[in-house]
């Protein structure tokens, strides 16, 4: 499904978000020389290579259709579901909510977190998780609707408040 990547195209990566590939190099790794997609997320200030043969196993995808946002939307706006007493259960679910690459998953974790929030408050680390999420998901909105940052994270703050 990636096999034709080339510089310039946008790819999803399930910890980082929306990315541009800015190159394709071949670099030496582990005494074999390989071809790396030199990915630059749009949210973050970090640069990411994911060697070439890899990139479907390592969960990049292509971004959504424009009328996905409709089922995220919908997804922030059901009723909070049910996670574990347990922190540590519960951000291992987080987590892999986050990393599966699922747009809808992702907004799950930010529909709960930010409930929560609201309620009773967040521990760190779960603020973190949040930040995170809501910054992956906004970076796709980015990408897919052409907006600006401070757009993306408006459309979803809006949507949150509803």
């Amino acid at each position: 499904m990636l096999s034709q990547l080339k510089k310039g195209d946008i790819v999803i990566h399930p910890a980082h978000g929306a990315s541009e590939v800015v190159a394709i190099e071949r670099k030496e790794f582990s005494g074999q020389k390989r071809k790396f997609l030199v990915l630059k997320p749009i949210m973050f200030d970090m640069t990411v290579y994911i060697p070439e043969e890899n990139a479907d196993h390592a969960g990049l995808r292509r971004p959504v259709k424009r009328q996905h946002f409709g089922e995220v939307l919908k997804v922030l706006k059901q009723k909070e579901s049910k996670s574990s007493d347990n922190w540590q259960r519960r951000f291992r679910a987080y987590n892999r909510k986050i990393q599966s690459g699922d747009l809808c998953q992702v907004a799950e974790v930010v529909r709960n977190l930010d409930r929560k929030n609201r309620t009773k408050g967040l521990s760190t680390t779960e603020n973190i998780l949040l930040e995170r999420a809501f910054t992956i998901l906004a970076s796709e909105y980015v990408c897919v609707k052409n907006v600006e940052k401070e757009a993306a994270y408006a459309f979803f703050t809006r949507a949150l408040s509803l």
